[in-house]
């Protein structure tokens, strides 16, 4: 991020197995709320606001700030705390202070490196997302006593163990080399796999003798057009 002197990282598997996968998906959620999303229409609210007052809730015994604090970190090679006032990053040039304008270039990029594009997938794909993530929503709605339309979304339940061990079968990736992989990388894998088991399902099916059903679009073509479309998405 050359506008705030601040390089992100994309954390691996295994390192978002250590914070706990619900804990990482309930805290890309929450850092997803936005004054949008929450319908606020004060034009003095900023989204460093609506994150400085999720940070004061606490869900079924989650501390918001702890989570968050732990999450952020993930994606940074510098220390980071979180002040009063601002996110406070000290790297190699000094203290880096993040706040307002800052900090929605900041959230922007946090999000799209950590996956926040997989949160609304159709149910073929990821879909991760975490319900009490909506809880906290809920309770800084009441506090503002605004009306909005977050909808809870299902628990997660631990589809990533799930996905890194279907990796190693079907792939020439050991278990190793899955969980060192992002979460993007590892979404990719899964998709192209997805695409090519499909293609060579309807390839089988037409020498076997199915009805003809057209061209057949070869895989990669379909895997290319999935990944422009995710990327528009992000």
């Amino acid at each position: 991020m050359p506008e705030l002197g601040l390089t992100l990282r994309q954390p691996k598997i295994k390192e978002i197995a250590m914070l706990g996968e619900a804990d990482y998906f309930l805290a890309l959620s929450v850092f997803n709320m936005t004054k949008e999303s929450l319908k606020i229409v004060d034009p003095n609210v900023t989204n460093w606001m609506v994150f400085l007052e999720a940070l004061n809730q606490q869900i079924e015994g989650v501390n918001v700030r702890l989570l968050l604090s732990n999450f952020l970190q993930l994606f940074l090679v510098e220390k980071l705390n979180i002040g009063p006032r601002s996110l406070i990053i000290q790297n190699e040039s000094g203290i880096v202070n993040i706040e307002n304008e800052q900090f929605d270039i900041f959230q922007k990029l946090v999000l799209q490196v950590g996956g926040v594009s997989l949160l609304n997938t159709s149910e073929e794909e990821f879909k991760p997302g975490n319900k009490r993530a909506a809880e906290i929503a809920e309770k800084m709605r009441k506090a503002r006593a605004r009306k909005a339309a977050m909808q809870p979304r299902p628990k997660s339940k631990g589809f990533l163990s799930r996905y890194v061990r279907a990796v190693a079968v079907a792939t020439s990736n050991s278990i190793k080399d899955a969980c060192d992989m992002t979460l993007l990388q590892l979404n990719e894998i899964v998709q192209s796999y997805l695409a090519w088991e499909a293609y060579d399902l309807e390839i089988r099916s037409r020498l076997a003798g199915a009805p003809d059903g057209g061209k057949i679009e070869h895989w990669m073509m379909r895997s290319l057009e999935r990944e422009n479309d995710s990327i528009g998405t992000i």
